[in-house]
């Protein structure tokens, strides 16, 4: 009988750290200067992931990294040059409506404004931009960062994360 109880405890450990199945469909994102995807899977987390290469025609460029299974992680790392911040921000929007859209989630006020105050000021407050979804947690947080990037092609980085499901 302690056979039978250590067999089923081996085996339902086995079993409980197999690989899940995620069907999860990513978000698609969509832009004209999209050049590059790779779909691949996580060697940690053993998730499905896809990485988009976006490279516009004013030169900057951004790459956005989504993880999916029982919740949705999102990165996108916009590198930049230069202080024409509008078109950055509209450049990030596009990609942020879209994954927005997706999960119905809710901006407190201008995105747009914060933005721009961000890559001013290189400041994050925490209460300029709040995003929440009616029906899943959402953790997210920004970042800038100002030195040498890609051997000195870009000098700026716009940086994203967002975790959107899970408990």
């Amino acid at each position: 009988m302690k056979f039978f109880w250590v067999a089923l405890l081996l085996l339902t450990s086995f079993y409980s750290s197999a690989k899940s199945t995620c069907s999860e469909p990513f978000i698609d994102i969509k832009s004209d200067f999209l050049v590059k995807e790779l779909f691949s899977v996580d060697k940690d987390s053993k998730e499905p992931t896809v990485r988009q290469f976006i490279i516009y025609d004013t030169g900057g460029m951004a790459i956005i990294e989504q993880k999916t299974c029982l919740m949705t992680n999102v990165q996108i790392d916009y590198y930049f040059n230069g202080r024409n911040y509008i078109d950055k921000v509209n450049n990030f929007l596009n990609i942020f409506d879209q994954i927005k859209n997706k999960h119905n989630l809710k901006v407190n006020n201008d995105i747009a404004v914060s933005l721009v105050e961000l890559l001013k000021s290189g400041l994050f407050l925490r209460d300029s931009i709040v995003i929440t979804s009616p029906t899943e947690s959402v953790e997210y947080d920004f970042s800038l960062d100002t030195y040498d990037l890609y051997e000195g092609l870009y000098t700026n980085r716009l940086s994203f994360y967002m975790n959107i499901g899970g408990l």
